[in-house]
């Protein structure tokens, strides 16, 4: 599963309403980001574990399952339906919708449903309105954001605070800290519909996840000969299958916002396919 954890190596000036400084040389603040995702995550699924599972037993109990988000958060909440499906081999198949498809283009909620819900910040419109309704038709509420967000994402039935908000706007460890506690809730709620064979395996697989990060970091010499490499280039295509595929996307979102370079993520054999 840690393979699925993107990991960048750029930044960009601060978050809106930031009061810190703007940095314009190496190391960026996206940089110290990408160095506190392992104690960032351990620490999530340490300290969040007993509330991570009271949760994925209330949308075990769900008839369907919605994960959504817009942007970056909407990769997490794609990759989170992914994590369920492989866990299950396919024994479930939630569906994802983007944020502002469901508000706009919405399915008929109810209570049989659960509405797993991914914002960095907590206070885009259309995240925050899909919870609302969600809530409303009577559905199971989970929603994963930033700490001090807005608080329309937090009327959710149950919210998990992922990190301080980032000072890059292009969010990092906000991101994998999402993806780990989406993977959480989807281990648990595998189990606990009886469709995970080996639950203690996945749990020790998961628990890995930061150790494995940091071992990623050992490559940064190379990441960053690759890098004066592909800087020369005027686009970028990032290509992979499977869960990969939206790991590709994210990382073209993750070169537009931090380099405005022209980038573009495809799944494998649609890229292929032309």
């Amino acid at each position: 599963m840690c393979d699925h954890l993107f990991v960048a190596m750029a930044t960009i000036s601060p978050a809106p309403g930031s009061m810190k400084e703007n940095r314009t040389a190496h190391p960026y603040h996206m940089y110290d980001a990408i160095r506190l995702q392992p104690a960032l995550i351990a620490g999530l699924l340490r300290t969040h574990r007993a509330e991570i599972d009271r949760a994925a037993d209330a949308a075990a109990a769900r008839q369907r399952l919605i994960f959504a988000g817009i942007g970056t958060s909407g990769h997490a909440a794609q990759l989170g339906g992914y994590f369920l499906r492989l866990l299950t081999a396919g024994g479930l198949a939630p569906l994802f919708e983007q944020s502002f498809e469901l508000v706009n283009y919405p399915l008929a909620l109810g209570p049989g449903d659960a509405l797993i819900a991914t914002s960095h910040r907590g206070w885009k419109n259309f995240s925050v309105e899909a919870v609302r309704r969600a809530k409303a038709a009577g559905a199971l509420t989970i929603a994963i954001t930033g700490e001090g967000g807005g608080e329309g994402i937090r009327a959710a039935d149950f919210v998990f605070p992922t990190c301080e908000q980032e000072i890059s706007f292009a969010h990092t460890k906000s991101y994998t800290a999402a993806l780990a506690v989406l993977a959480s809730l989807a281990l648990r709620i595998a189990e606990q519909r009886n469709l995970l064979s080996d639950a203690a395996a996945a749990r020790a697989a998961l628990e890995r996840i930061p150790d494995a990060i940091t071992s990623v970091f050992a490559s940064e010499p190379q990441a960053r000969s690759a890098a004066k490499a592909i800087a020369a280039r005027q686009r970028l295509i990032f290509v992979g299958a499977g869960p990969n595929s939206i790991t590709a996307r994210e990382a073209a979102l993750k070169v537009k916002e931090t380099s405005y370079v022209a980038a573009e993520g495809f799944e494998t054999e649609e890229f292929l396919h032309g």
